[in-house]
């Protein structure tokens, strides 16, 4: 499956994969990312002339399905998978995700 240009995921490890950069709120050129200028434009910030802003989403947390929901992370072997809570933690195991954006990628069609 092709990656949409824009589409923005949660991933699970602090590296990120080719084609894809941090929703950290940094500035690209638009000359070099014409494409993604084209879909998101200067909502997160920018000057719409030379450059514009990738969404920052650091520190956020997504709100995703309740408790009794698998998503299956853990059951795929991802790197970052969750951790049981160390001895004497009561608090349910946890997992960092960061948020990353594709920055190649088919153009939507809106």
């Amino acid at each position: 499956m092709e990656t949409l240009l824009g589409t923005i995921v949660l991933w699970p490890t602090s590296r990120t994969p080719e084609s894809w950069l941090p929703c950290d709120g940094r500035h690209l050129e638009i000359a070099r990312h014409l494409g993604l200028y084209s879909v998101i434009g200067t909502t997160y910030g920018g000057d719409g002339v030379k450059s514009f802003a990738l969404p920052n989403l650091t520190g956020r947390v997504a709100v995703g399905p309740t408790p009794d929901t698998h998503i299956g992370t853990e059951k795929q072997g991802i790197a970052g998978s969750p951790q049981p809570p160390a001895a004497g933690n009561t608090s349910p195991p946890t997992l960092t995700l960061n948020y990353i954006i594709a920055i190649e990628g088919h153009h939507p069609m809106v």
